[in-house]
């Protein structure tokens, strides 16, 4: 519970090179990182411009990097790393050809 990790983070994504025209230029989304009942991190996350609204994923967490994969057109993989004081994240995603970065404040 003291882990400034979990609990409720908001931030933006932004498609690069390959990415479907259908999918916007940049989308705001929200979630929360907390633990579930067997005690593994997950992410329960929106990003209502492409439809995802709270999709409980598996959240893997090591040392500082986090990596989600979370169904949007495809699977795209969601990878960051978390500052020193665990309270925001610069990171990139890809899938199905489609690149871009991401990040997030707690």
């Amino acid at each position: 519970a003291s882990d400034p990790l979990f609990g409720n983070w908001s931030g933006s994504i932004a498609k690069g090179a390959g990415c479907p025209a259908a999918l916007p230029a940049s989308a705001g989304w929200t979630g929360t990182i907390r633990r579930n009942a067997i005690g593994q991190a997950e992410l329960v996350i929106s990003v209502p411009s492409v439809g995802v609204v709270n999709q409980t994923v598996p959240l893997i967490v090591s040392g500082n990097n986090i990596q989600f994969a979370v169904q949007i057109d495809t699977v795209y993989t969601f990878l960051a790393t978390l500052a020193a004081d665990r309270r925001s994240f610069t990171g990139t995603f890809s899938g199905g050809g489609c690149s871009g970065t991401w990040n997030g404040t707690r």
